[in-house]
């Protein structure tokens, strides 16, 4: 048998090997090969006891079942994952066991069940004290709740992620949350307000330096000015040629 520590080192290769194999769009072959070397990590650290690998393994198996569209066997390894990670304490990989879970219902075809997972994080995040899980929770509940709940929802999470940005001088966060209820009120067919949000955000943006946030400032210009050259109106050519060059200044970031 391997020494403890020799185990231990040729386990972590296995799952490092099966990451470099699990990439998105790999060959059928290299996923079945990952899948292998998992399995050998996983025996490994089983019997070595360590549960906070055991929880990393069983994260990564789940995200190839995933990968794979094997949504009921990822869930069975997100179970084996969760108690693991919270009985040692790994607050940020309880965080990415229960995001992955939120994507798995969404590959189900059950977006409603995500909200009860963001529920789940958002309490574990605060229970531990970590005020940036609980800004990204926040956050991503928002941009999905805009695409498959509500606008009241996504505007008061995003509302909530803008006071934990505040709180904690969060420069980046700001910008963007800024940025985000522009887009809500844009959705929600307020574009007065929306462009106020937007015009916020840019200077916040400028200011960090975020070409991206710059970026997506345009976008949404582009997209308000495409809004309003499709309505009637003598300014109907010039609106629309100024989406068009806001959303080549987008294109060209």
């Amino acid at each position: 048998a391997e020494p403890a520590g020799d185990e231990a080192i040729a386990a972590f290769t296995r799952q490092s090997l099966a990451r470099l194999l699990a990439r998105e769009f790999a060959p059928d072959a290299d996923l079945s090969q990952a899948r292998q070397l998992f399995d050998e990590a996983a025996g490994a650290y089983e019997r070595m006891g360590n549960h906070d690998s055991c929880a990393a393994v069983y994260l990564d198996m789940a995200e190839l079942s995933a990968l794979r569209h094997r949504h009921d066997e990822a869930l069975q390894f997100l179970d084996r994952a969760q108690p693991l990670a919270e009985a040692v304490g790994n607050w940020g990989m309880l965080w990415n066991v229960l995001l992955l879970r939120r994507e798995v219902y969404l590959q189900q075809g059950h977006p409603e069940r995500m909200f009860t997972v963001y529920d789940t994080m958002l309490a574990m995040s605060r229970r531990v004290g970590n005020y940036r899980l609980e800004a990204w929770t926040l956050s991503w509940d928002s941009i999905y709740a805009l695409r498959y709940h509500s606008t009241e929802r996504a505007l008061f999470k995003r509302q909530a992620a803008a006071v934990v940005a505040e709180e904690f001088g969060l420069a980046y966060d700001r910008a963007w949350n800024t940025w985000e209820i522009g887009e809500i009120y844009r959705v929600r067919g307020d574009m007065a307000a929306a462009q106020q949000w937007y015009d916020s955000a840019r200077p916040q943006f400028e200011a960090g330096d975020d070409r991206m946030g710059l970026a997506f400032w345009h976008r949404a210009q582009g997209e308000l000015a495409l809004y309003q050259g499709g309505r009637a109106g003598n300014d109907r050519a010039a609106r629309l040629e100024a989406a068009a060059g806001h959303f080549r200044a987008y294109l060209d970031w």
